[in-house]
């Protein structure tokens, strides 16, 4: 059978659907607990949502960091389950991850220091009250510091991924959840804190679940070994992790480049933009599963042309967004209820939504063939697009009358949408038809 045959099978289309499924598993888990934990500080009143809205640029420096590492570490165990999978083989997983570990956790003590230096000039430039200011700069540092202790188990549920064990990857994602979600609460019922819980809880949790996950990983043949950076290895991170982290500064920049943009607008403004934000992260993490199950399924297959690897992920993408822009259309109201107590703020972030919503059908569908470029070899040219395409989407901002409130803002990301599709697909129609195997 050629592998051009083998890639329009069903099974190959099945075991893809099955591991986007594992990968949504893992997803929808941690949606539920950024859903959980924007909950529960949108519940606490006071200027914890709002901190939540300032944090968001800088959660997207954080994974700029993990996420890097982390599909880096599935690549490196994926390519060593297509080369025989043997228990031998596995073990020599071991050294990469404990650097790519270490070079980690570097990386954000550097990020949290560089915020508590630089965090008032930095808050005053956001346009933070100055009473807000330095209890801003202690959240930012503390789920920073948090985000570190998650990147543990985060690596080990990379390695399990990478070497097709998504379900199980999964399993253990709801059961961080369930123990953050429960932690967070637990703190701020025993010692009164308010949005600190939420750091204090995360890295608590992060600690303990890494040395399950890691205990979990052990058993499936990849232990901890002396730390090594081969050449392999470094290849990874140059055309792997560099670029998907450098992606995940330019999402970093353009929110930093949104709250500038509404920098006139209002605290409920910025707070109904922020309310958006986060839930369009999470609407849009089965993307991300889809692109990154189509890159494991044809890796572990063997020699699937990248047209069909291509149009795989365009069959699974649409239906799902399909659906999902549907379903966020009809009940944003209850959705954001569920999130917000204000109700002005409430108000704001459903008309956002119902502005937003169809159009995710387009960027869902944009963000899973974006993810299979990176994971596939083509990391770099998705960085190119981000940067193009979000440059663009902020120099129309910034080219509108001031003040620019959040509504017009909605307005321009969703309309941008259908040209960023078209974008991204003809880009990738064409890296696919130059690099076909």
């Amino acid at each position: 059978m050629t592998a051009g045959t083998r890639a329009g099978t069903p099974s190959l289309t099945w075991r893809t659907v099955s591991t986007a499924g594992g990968l949504v598993l893992g997803s929808a888990a941690h949606v539920a607990q950024q859903a959980a934990v924007l909950g529960f500080l949108g519940h606490l009143g006071g200027p914890a949502l709002y901190l939540r809205s300032l944090y968001t640029p800088f959660g997207m420096l954080s994974l700029a960091i993990g996420e890097g590492l982390v599909v880096a570490v599935q690549v490196t165990a994926s390519s060593a389950a297509a080369r025989g999978g043997s228990r031998d083989g596995r073990g020599t997983i071991g050294g990469p991850v404990v650097a790519m570990t270490v070079l980690g956790a570097g990386g954000f003590v550097l990020v949290a220091s560089g915020m508590w230096a630089f965090g008032q000039p930095l808050a005053a430039a956001l346009g933070v009250p100055q009473p807000q200011r330095a209890d801003a700069v202690v959240f930012l540092v503390a789920m920073v510091a948090a985000q570190c202790a998650l990147l543990l188990p985060a690596l080990a549920g990379g390695v399990l991924r990478g070497l097709g064990r998504t379900h199980v990857s999964g399993v253990l994602a709801v059961g961080e959840t369930l123990l953050v979600v429960a932690t967070v609460y637990g703190v701020h019922a025993v010692s009164g804190l308010t949005e600190l819980s939420v750091p204090v809880g995360t890295a608590a949790v992060g600690l303990c679940c890494g040395v399950l996950a890691w205990g979990v990983v052990g058993r499936a043949g990849v232990r901890p070994a002396r730390p090594a950076l081969s050449e392999p290895t470094w290849q990874v991170l140059r055309q792997v992790a560099l670029p998907i982290g450098a992606s995940y500064l330019v999402l970093s920049g353009t929110a930093l480049g949104y709250l500038w943009l509404l920098r006139e607008a209002g605290p409920v403004d910025v707070a109904a933009f922020g309310v958006v934000q986060t839930l369009q992260a999470l609407v849009l993490l089965p993307a991300i599963a889809i692109g990154s199950a189509t890159a494991i399924t044809t890796t572990l297959a063997g020699d699937v042309p990248r047209t069909a690897a291509l149009g795989l992920a365009l069959r699974v993408a649409l239906p799902t967004y399909l659906v999902v822009a549907g379903a966020l259309l009809g009940a944003r109201d209850l959705v954001v209820g569920a999130l917000v107590d204000a109700p002005d703020v409430h108000a704001a972030a459903v008309g956002y939504l119902a502005v937003l919503g169809p159009p995710y059908l387009l960027l869902g569908t944009t963000l899973a063939v974006l993810t299979y470029l990176e994971q596939s070899g083509d990391a770099t040219a998705a960085l190119l697009v981000n940067a193009g395409f979000f440059g663009a989407l902020l120099l129309v901002g910034a080219a509108q009358p001031a003040p620019l409130h959040a509504g017009a803002l909605t307005a321009i990301v969703a309309w941008a949408q259908l040209p960023g599709f078209v974008l991204v697909l003809g880009c990738a129609t064409w890296l696919v038809g130059r690099r076909p195997a």
